[in-house]
């Protein structure tokens, strides 16, 4: 990604920062798409302060989003419930990503999650992606079994969701939900 995009996002994201309550205490375009001090930092300093309403989260059953489950899992909403965070957290950003740039759960009118999406990188060139070939250049045997088990359990639990509901199944691809759960897990 070129820098003039890298300064668009930044940009953008601090706009959407600044009308959504997130306090950035420094930092410019020119920090690409992180911030980075202008001044010594104290230990208890804060650089950034997101409100908690704007934040996904899928740690315990009352951070399940029921937005999710109305429009994605109504037929089947403990298939959303039910699903590892990662997967709870990829259908989420996929959500706002491509279904509906609204987060109403933020308060209000809700919050466009648009730049703050636009801000996430898009492509990850994590082992996941790699051919069998690759993977086999490692050799390294545990770092290949868990690649291999980690693509075994993602389209696992992307086919249970698919079979769980027919909208998910036609709103997410598997590439957009690999691109949730490698976005979940940084």
């Amino acid at each position: 990604m070129p820098l003039t995009s890298n300064v668009f996002y930044f940009t953008e994201f601090l706009t959407y920062s600044r009308y959504s309550g997130i306090q950035v205490s420094s930092g410019d375009a020119n920090s690409g798409l992180g911030l980075y001090a202008t001044q010594s930092l104290k230990p208890t300093d804060i650089v950034i302060q997101v409100p908690t309403k704007l934040t996904l989260s899928v740690e315990s059953p009352v951070d399940y989003n029921t937005v999710m489950e109305k429009t994605l899992f109504e037929s089947n909403p403990k298939a959303y419930r039910n699903a590892p965070w990662w997967a709870a957290l990829s259908i989420q950003l996929n959500y706002y990503d491509k279904i509906n740039l609204i987060n109403s759960r933020a308060g209000n009118n809700g919050v466009r999650m648009k730049a703050w999406m636009e801000s996430l990188p898009r492509v990850y060139d994590t082992p996941i992606h790699w051919t069998e070939s690759s993977l086999e250049e490692l050799q390294y045997r545990p770092m290949i079994d868990a690649v291999r088990l980690q693509k075994r359990l993602w389209r696992e639990q992307y086919n249970a969701l698919t079979r769980a509901s027919s909208v998910f199944a036609s709103k997410i691809s598997y590439d957009d939900f690999v691109w949730g759960c490698e976005t979940a897990r940084r």
